[in-house]
C-alpha cells in the first residue's frame, strides 16, 4: 500500500451498505490522515443522517434500490472524497457467507 503524504487524509472502509428498507441503518465512516476529522455528504437520500463529528450514517430508508452519494473527510486544508452505496432491499447478503454452511 503507497504511503500517504504528511497531512494527507485517507478514507478507508467499505464503499457500499446493505440494509432492508424500513430497518435501522448506522454505518461508520472510517478515515486516517490527520487529527481532528471531520465528516460530511452530499445529496444524502431521505431519511439518513450523518454525524460530521463521528462519521455515522443512522437513520431509515423506505424506498428499496441503490442510494449512492458523496462522501468527505477533511481537517484544516486537507480533504478525501469518495462516492458511497446504500444498497437497500431484501437480499439476505451482499457477498455469499463463508464457512460451513448446512
Amino acid at each position: 500500500m503507497p504511503r500517504n503524504e504528511p497531512g494527507a487524509i485517507r478514507l478507508t472502509g467499505p464503499s457500499v451498505f446493505g440494509v432492508r428498507p424500513g430497518s435501522p441503518l448506522r454505518h461508520r465512516l472510517t478515515a486516517w490522515g490527520c487529527d481532528g476529522l471531520r465528516f460530511e455528504a452530499e445529496a444524502l437520500p431521505r431519511g439518513i443522517r450523518l454525524d460530521p463529528r463521528t462519521g455515522i450514517l443512522d437513520g431509515r430508508l423506505r424506498a428499496p434500490g441503490r442510494h449512492t452519494f458523496r462522501v468527505a473527510a477533511f481537517s484544516g486544508g486537507a480533504r478525501a472524497e469518495r462516492d458511497f452505496t446504500v444498497l437497500c432491499g431484501s437480499r439476505l447478503a451482499l457477498t455469499p457467507p463463508m464457512g460451513w454452511s448446512s
